[in-house]
C-alpha cells in the first residue's frame, strides 16, 4: 500500500522486545514526534510494562514475547536456546501484526535493533513504506563484546534491513561513514530524538560547587568501555588524590568489576550502585562534576544529553554520533581513545579547567537547540514528507 497523498499518514512502530525496558522510552519519543503529520499510529512490541505511559491517541499491540537477559536462565545453553526461540516467535508475531495493520498502515518504522527480517519482507510484499533505524551500531558494538562471527552476523543482518528499506535513520550522519552503512547513504537521514524533559534535566547546583566527584552510569558491558574506566581510577588517583569516583549500573561485568576493585587501596575512593531510579538520575548528575562515556560504539548517547542538560561536563569517546554533541573545549571534552592511561590524563584535564563553567552553558544552550521536541519533530516531519 503506497503512502497517500500529502504528509498525513498511518504509521506503525515496530519495537523488537528486547529485555532493557529503555526500549519502549524511544518507541514513545518516537511516536511523539511523529504525532503531528500521522493520523494513525500504532506500536507493536511486546512485554510492555502495563503501568508505561504512552501518547493519546496512540494503538499499543503487544505480541506477548519479550526476550531475556542471557545470565537470567541457568544452564547458559538453556538460557541461548530459550533466547532463540523467543527470537524467531518474535519475528514471526511483528510480521503477523504487520499483515493485521495492512489496510490502516502505510509506513513501517523498525525502531530499535536490527532483528526485523521477517517484518520486513511483510512490509515490502504489502507495498508498505519502510524507515529502518540505526540508532548506534550493533556490528561494531557485537565485535567488542562477542568476537568477530557475531559481528559479521549483525552487519549481515543490518545491510539486509537498509538494502531493502525506504529510508535509514541514522542519530548522526557522520555514522554514514561507517562500513555498514556507507553503501546505503542516499537513504540517510538525520533521525536523532530529543532530550524529553528538559525541566527535570535542568542545573540545581553549577559545576564550580560542585565536589571532585567523576562518573560513570550505563550498562556494564564491555562494549561501553566501563572496565578501561575503572582501571583509569588509580591512574587518575596518582595526579589528584581528592578525586572520588561514581559508577551507577549494573550489568554482565557485575563479577568483574567486584573482582578488580576487591582489596585495592583505592576501593575507598568508588561508589558503586548498581541500580537507582530512572527520576532519581538527574539528582545523580546534579552531584557530579564530570561524566565518562568512554564508549567503543554508540549513536547519540541519551546519557550525554541528559548530562549536558544538567550542566555536567561530559568527556567521551569520539565514536558514532557523540561529536555532534560535544567539541573538545566548547560543549565538552573529547577522548583521544579508551584505554584507561587516555581516560586518567583527561579526567585530569578536564577536572582542571577553568572555563567549565562557560563549558556547561554552551552544552546545555545545544541541547535546547538541537535536540528539543521541537528540533526532533521538524525533523521526522520532513522524513515523512520526503517518503509520502
Amino acid at each position: 500500500m503506497a503512502a497517500k497523498q500529502g504528509t498525513s499518514v498511518r504509521i506503525a512502530i515496530l519495537v523488537f522486545p528486547f529485555a532493557p525496558p529503555s526500549i519502549f522510552t524511544l518507541a514513545r519519543k518516537m511516536a511523539l514526534v511523529v504525532g503531528p503529520v500521522s493520523t494513525h499510529t500504532t506500536v507493536v512490541s511486546g512485554g510492555m510494562p502495563s503501568d508505561f505511559s504512552w501518547p493519546c491517541g496512540v494503538q499499543i499491540r503487544d505480541i506477548g514475547v519479550r526476550l531475556h537477559y542471557l545470565k537470567e536462565t541457568q544452564p547458559r545453553w538453556l538460557s541461548t536456546m530459550l533466547w532463540i526461540a523467543k527470537f524467531v516467535w518474535a519475528q514471526i508475531l511483528l510480521a503477523r501484526h504487520v499483515y493485521e495493520l495492512r489496510h490502516e498502515t502505510d509506513i513501517v518504522i523498525c525502531s530499535v535493533g536490527c532483528y526485523y527480517q521477517l517484518p520486513i519482507l511483510m512490509a515490502r510484499v504489502l507495498g508498505m513504506k519502510l524507515v529502518c533505524a540505526a540508532l548506534g551500531l550493533d556490528s561494531l558494538s557485537a565485535r567488542v563484546s562477542y568476537g568477530d562471527v557475531m559481528a559479521t552476523v549483525m552487519s549481515l543482518l543490518m545491510r539486509f534491513n537498509f538494502a531493502l528499506s525506504h529510508v535509514v535513520l541514522v542519530e548522526s550522519l557522520r555514522l554514514g561513514t561507517y562500513s555498514d552503512v556507507a553503501p546505503f547513504r542516499s537513504k540517510l537521514y538525520n533521525g536523532a530524538l530529543f532530550l524529553e524533559d528538559l525541566d527535570r534535566f535542568s542545573v540545581r547546583s553549577t559545576v564550580e560547587e560542585r565536589e571532585r566527584l567523576v562518573g560513570y552510569i550505563g550498562r556494564l558491558q564491555t562494549e561501553k568501555g566501563v572496565m578501561e574506566f575503572l582501571h583509569a581510577i588509580p591512574l587518575a588517583l596518582e595526579q589528584r588524590p581528592d578525586l572520588r569516583f561514581l559508577i551507577v549500573g549494573a550489568g554482565t561485568l557485575d563479577e568483574a568489576i567486584m573482582e578488580t576493585v576487591q582489596g585495592k587501596p583505592w576501593a575507598s575512593r568508588l561508589t558503586w550502585l548498581k541500580w537507582v531510579d530512572h527520576d532519581q538520575v538527574p539528582g545523580y548528575l546534579n552531584q557530579l562534576k564530570l561524566i565518562v562515556i568512554p564508549s567503543y560504539s554508540e549513536g547519540l548517547p541519551n546519557l550525554a544529553l541528559e548530562a549536558m542538560g544538567c550542566g555536567t561536563p561530559v568527556l567521551a569517546s569520539c565514536v558514532g554520533g557523540i561529536p555532534d554533541l560535544v567539541t573538545d573545549g566548547e560543549t565538552g571534552f573529547m577522548l583521544r581513545d579508551n584505554s584507561p592511561r587516555a581516560i586518567a590524563e583527561a579526567m585530569v584535564r578536564a577536572m582542571d579547567d577553568t572555563r567549565l563553567g562557560i563549558i556547561t552553558q554552551q552544552a546545555r544552550a545545544r541541547v535546547e537547540q538541537e535536540y528539543s521536541f521541537g528540533a526532533a519533530t521538524r525533523r521526522y516531519q520532513a522524513i515523512i514528507r520526503a517518503i509520502s
